[in-house]
């Protein structure tokens, strides 16, 4: 699930994109995310994910603070720790969307 041969993270921002609203509902372990994508989330940005009282608003400041702006790198990053605590929530998705990313 890496994308297409000569770009490797198109495929990740993909799902990353088209799975947003999904993401935002369903991920409860932001926090772990968070820490595992380090310093490509701003000190200032984590402080306020942390502050934030659930996990719905703790990931649409991700979403807004550090998706936006961090990329595909961002994303490929936030994608394999999705998968390392989230595994199951990341197949139903990959299974719902079947091949989405040939489209």
């Amino acid at each position: 699930f890496s994308g297409s041969p000569g770009s490797p993270g198109v495929c990740v921002s993909k799902f990353v994109d088209r799975n947003r609203k999904t993401l935002i509902q369903e991920v409860s372990e932001v926090l772990a995310i968070a820490d595992e994508l380090g310093d490509l989330v701003h000190p200032e940005a984590y402080s306020k994910i942390r502050a934030i009282p659930t996990s719905q608003d703790k990931m649409r400041e991700l979403f807004q603070r550090t998706m936006r702006s961090g990329g595909r790198r961002v994303k490929a990053a936030f994608f394999d720790a999705l998968k390392k605590h989230h595994p199951d929530l990341v197949e139903s998705i990959i299974n719902d969307v079947n091949g989405y990313c040939k489209r």
